[in-house]
Formats: structure tokens, sequence, C-alpha cells
């Protein structure tokens, strides 16, 4: 025989165990191309499952961060109308009191007159208008006083 027909036999699927061998190889990577084509599979479903997850999650924290963005615009809101109603109180009772004290000062005047017409044969005229310059002063002291606390 000749050295290529040697070779060739070599190459040839006559030998029947080759070709079991060579079946059983095919089979045994066909197995594996199964197992890994499987797991392929369900990795790329808990991914996607994930991805799910991780959307949803996005969805809840976007939804809260709306909803906590509204609560503090509401909460700025009431602290502006808290803010215009304290002014406004803080307004108000400085009107109160400079009513309280002008009223106070004219009533005191009018004690002074009185006082003086009742006793007038023993005190001068000067005395109630010492008085009443007296109440008066001490009327706007104390407005200007309550002013500038406020």
């Amino acid at each position: 025989m000749s050295l290529w027909t040697e070779f060739l036999k070599m190459f040839t699927a006559e030998d029947a165990e080759v070709v079991k061998k060579t079946l059983a190889r095919i089979d045994e990577q066909d197995k594996w191309n199964d197992v890994f084509s499987t797991k392929l599979i369900e990795l790329l479903d808990n991914i996607d499952g994930i991805k799910g997850e991780i959307r949803e999650r996005a969805r809840r924290v976007e939804q809260n961060l709306t909803t906590a963005q509204d609560r503090l615009m509401a909460a700025c809101e009431l602290a502006e109308a808290a803010e215009r109603k304290r002014i406004d109180a803080a307004m108000y009772f400085q009107n109160v009191v400079k009513w309280t004290v002008c009223a106070s000062a004219l009533s005191w005047i009018a004690v002074a007159w009185i006082v003086w017409f009742t006793f007038r044969l023993v005190l001068p005229v000067w005395t109630p208008c010492v008085a009443t310059a007296v109440f008066v002063l001490a009327g706007i002291l104390v407005i200007r006083r309550s002013s500038c606390e406020a």
C-alpha cells in the first residue's frame, strides 16, 4: 500500500469506534448546548424581572418625591399664611395699644380738668394744663415704645 492510501484511510469514517466516539461527542456537545441555552434563557428572564422591579421602584420613588414636593409646597404656603396672620395680629395689637393709650390719656386729662373745676379756687389754672401736657407726653412715649418693640 501506498502512503497516500494509508493517510486517507486514517481520515475516513470506516472505523466504527471513531464514528461512535464522534457521535458521542456531538451528543454530549448538544446536551451542553441545551443546558447552556436553558441557563442563558433563565438568566435573561431573571434580568427582565429585575429590570421590571427597578422600573416599579423608580416609579414609586418618583411618586414619593412628587408627594413630598407637594407637601413641602403646602407647608411653605401654610408658613407664609401664618407669617401674614402674625404680622396682621401684631399690627392689630399695635392699633389696640395706641387707642387704649389715647383713651386712657384722654380720661386722665378729663379727670385733671374735673379736679381743677372742683378745686379751681385753690388750684391755679396751669395745674390741669401741666397735667394735660404730662398725660399727652406719656401717651406719646408709650405709643412710640410699643411700636418700636413690635
